[in-house]
Formats: C-alpha cells, sequence, structure tokens
C-alpha cells in the first residue's frame, strides 16, 4: 500500500481497494476484480493510505484474510522488500507460506540471509524464492 503497482501489471482499478476495505469504506467483495474467471481475481492496494502499516496492524485485516481463505483457493499477498518497511514482517504473522523474489545481483546473498533470520523468528515458513 505504499507504491502499487499490481493493478497497472493486470490492466485493472485502483480507486478502491484492500485499504478501502481496511478503512471501511467499501465492501469486501466488491473490491475484487476478476482477471481469468474461475481462476484469478486481484484485489488493488486502493488508495495510499497516510500509515499503511497501521491498517496492516488492524484486527480487520486479519479478519479480510480469513473472509477471504473461504472464498478463494489460493492468496498472494505482494508485500515491498523484507528490509524496506515494517509491512512485510506484520502481513507474515497472517500468511501460511512467504515465498522471497529476489533480483540475483551483488549483496543479495546478505540480504537474503537477513531477511531469512527475520522470518525464522517469526516462526513462519520460507516456502521458496524467486
Amino acid at each position: 500500500m505504499r507504491k502499487p503497482t499490481q493493478h497497472k501489471l493486470f490492466g485493472v482499478e485502483n480507486l478502491e481497494g484492500l485499504s478501502s476495505v481496511i478503512a471501511g469504506e467499501a465492501d469486501l467483495q466488491d473490491v475484487v476484480q476478476t482477471i481469468i474467471p474461475e481462476y484469478l481475481s486481484i484485489v488493488s492496494a486502493g488508495p495510499i493510505p497516510a500509515n499503511p502499516a497501521e491498517l496492516l496492524t488492524s484486527a480487520r485485516f486479519a479478519a479480510i484474510l480469513e473472509e477471504y481463505r473461504d472464498s478463494f483457493d489460493y492468496i498472494l499477498v505482494d508485500t515491498p522488500p523484507m528490509l524496506a518497511v515494517t509491512d512485510p514482517s506484520i502481513v507474515c504473522s497472517h500468511v501460511d507460506a512467504v515465498y522471497m523474489v529476489m533480483r540475483i545481483r551483488n549483496g543479495v546473498r546478505t540480504n537474503a540471509l537477513q531477511a531469512k533470520e527475520i522470518i525464522d523468528s517469526m516462526g513462519i515458513e520460507l516456502g521458496g524464492v524467486i
């Protein structure tokens, strides 16, 4: 919810999204946008809030994920890099597994190991690396 781009990649609206639902400004099902019927849907980030981390620590965020679990087989939550801001650490406590996406370049090993230590310390399963 800091620099949303998924809506651009999928060519969908971002007028309402996750931030709108957490703030109580939109309905849970109204922000789901279907990309491929029966296979892929997206909930965009929505308008950028003043404090994204505060919204993610709310009980409403956890409840939203639980409600979506009843409707979808898999839920992928895209976050900023683990070492950049606190948002990924907050989201990690609400998911079943974490998949790290990394760009191969100098220094990536150090950052990856540091991110893995954070994930391990939270007791979250590292599902893999992409």
